[in-house]
C-alpha cells in the first residue's frame, strides 16, 4: 500500500467494499442504545446512564455517512449534494413532523400554557433545539421536546460535513482528509478540557457541540481508516483487541457515567470516552461480522427494534409523559410497563410502515438518491438519536 492513496482507490476493489455493506449488527447496537435511553426516561433503568447511547449513534452516523459519500465519489467522481440533502430530508422529516404535531395536539388537549412550550416545536422543526437549550436553557423548550437536541446537532453535521468533504476530496488523498479530521478531533478534546476547567453548566456539557461533535468526527475518521486499510492484517489484529475493550468501556460508562477516573480531567461527562469505545465496537462489528458479538447483535428481534430506533426515540418522551399524566407515576414503576413498551413499539412500527417509508420512497426514489450510479453495498444511516 502506497503512502498516497486516492479516494477512488479506497473503494475500487469489490471484494473489499463488500465487507462494508449493510451490517445487521449495527441495527442491534442501535436497539440496545435506544432502549437504554428509554429505560432512563421511563425510570426503569436503575443506575444505568442510558443517555450515553447518543454518542454511540453519533459515531455510527459519522461512519455511515462518510462511507456513503466516499463510495459515491469513487464511482461517479463527484458527490451529488442536492440528492444527498433531499434523501436526508425524506428520511428524517416525516416521522419528526408527525410526532411534533401529535405532541402539540396533546399539549393543547391537556391545556398546557403555550408560553411554556412554543419554542419546542420551533426548535424541533428547524433543527435548532440544541442551540436554544445551549443559549436559553434546557427548560426553554419544554421537556416534551428536549430529545430533539441530538437531531439538531446531527442535522448541522449533515449540512457541514458533506461540503467540507467535497473540498477535501479535491486533494485526492485520504491522508489529507485524515490529518484534517485528526486535528479537528484533538481540538475538540482540548476545548472540552478548557470548558470543564471553567465549570460548565449542564446545558454546555450536554447540548453544546464541544461535548458531542467529536463523536461524529471520530465516525468519519473510522470510515476512512477502515476503507483505506481494508484487508490489512495489522488493522484486523488491532480491532480484535480494541473491540472487546470498547465493549467493556461502554459497560463501564453506563454504570459510572464519568468513565475512567484518570481521564475525567479531560472528559468529565464521559462522552469522549464513550465515543472511543463506540468506535472500537463499530470497527469490530464491521471487520468481524462472524464474531460472537456481531452474531448476537444480528438476532432478528434486535435488528427489528434497531430499524425502528428512530421512531422509538421520537415517540418515547411523549409516551412517558402521557403515561405520567394519566397514571400519576413513571412507567417504570407500573405493573403495566411491558404493555407500555409494547404500545411504544407498535406506534413506532406503524409510523415506520405507514408514514416514514411511503414518504421516503415518494420524496427520494431509489433511482434519485445520493448514491445514484453506485452499487448499493453501504447501508443508509438510521438517524435515531438518543438524549
Amino acid at each position: 500500500m502506497t503512502e498516497r492513496l486516492t479516494h477512488a482507490d479506497i473503494v475500487a476493489e469489490p471484494a473489499s467494499r463488500a465487507r462494508f455493506g449493510y451490517n445487521a449488527a449495527l441495527d442491534g447496537l442501535r436497539a440496545i442504545s435506544v432502549f437504554g435511553v428509554i429505560a432512563g426516561h421511563a425510570h426503569f433503568g436503575g443506575r444505568i446512564a442510558g443517555y450515553h447511547g447518543v454518542t454511540v449513534f453519533f459515531v455510527i452516523s459519522g461512519y455511515l455517512i462518510t462511507s456513503l459519500l466516499t463510495a459515491e465519489h469513487a464511482q461517479t467522481g463527484r458527490i451529488a449534494l442536492g440528492r444527498f440533502f433531499r434523501r436526508r430530508f425524506a428520511r428524517l422529516a416525516p416521522a419528526l413532523v408527525l410526532v411534533v404535531l401529535v405532541t402539540v395536539g396533546w399539549l393543547l388537549v391537556i391545556r398546557e400554557p403555550i408560553a411554556t412550550w412554543w419554542a419546542g416545536p420551533v426548535g424541533a422543526l428547524t433543527y435548532t433545539t440544541n442551540l436554544i437549550q445551549y443559549f436559553a436553557g434546557n427548560g426553554s423548550v419544554s421537556f416534551y421536546f428536549q430529545y430533539t437536541w441530538s437531531l439538531g446537532l446531527e442535522e448541522q453535521f449533515y449540512l457541514v460535513w458533506p461540503l467540507l468533504l467535497v473540498l477535501l476530496l479535491k486533494f485526492r488523498s485520504s491522508t489529507v482528509t485524515l490529518w484534517v479530521l485528526g486535528v479537528v478531533y484533538v481540538g475538540f478534546w482540548v476545548l472540552r478540557y478548557l470548558q470543564d476547567k471553567g465549570g460548565p453548566t449542564h446545558e454546555a456539557q450536554m447540548y453544546g457541540p464541544i461535548s458531542h461533535a467529536d463523536a461524529l468526527i471520530l465516525g468519519c475518521i473510522l470510515a476512512i481508516v477502515l476503507e483505506r486499510w481494508a484487508g490489512s492484517r495489522w488493522l484486523e489484529r488491532l480491532v480484535v483487541i480494541a473491540g472487546p475493550i470498547g465493549v467493556v468501556l461502554l459497560g463501564w460508562v453506563a454504570v459510572v457515567p464519568q468513565g475512567v477516573r484518570g481521564v475525567r480531567i479531560f472528559d468529565s461527562a464521559g462522552f469522549g470516552q464513550t465515543a472511543l469505545a463506540a468506535a472500537a465496537v463499530v470497527a469490530w462489528l464491521v471487520l468481524e461480522r462472524r464474531g460472537f458479538l456481531a452474531r448476537f447483535l444480528s438476532i432478528r428481534p434486535l435488528v427489528f427494534l434497531g430499524k425502528l430506533s428512530y421512531g422509538l426515540y421520537l415517540w418515547n418522551l411523549l409516551a412517558v409523559f402521557a403515561f405520567v399524566k394519566v397514571a400519576g407515576h413513571w412507567p417504570g414503576y407500573s405493573k403495566y410497563l411491558l404493555l407500555w413498551l409494547a404500545g411504544l413499539v407498535l406506534v413506532s412500527w406503524l409510523s415506520y410502515r405507514y408514514v416514514e417509508t411511503p414518504l421516503r420512497l415518494r420524496w427520494a426514489k431509489p433511482g434519485n438518491h445520493a448514491m445514484v450510479g453506485v452499487k448499493r453495498d453501504v447501508e443508509e444511516p438510521n438517524p435515531a438519536k438518543i438524549g
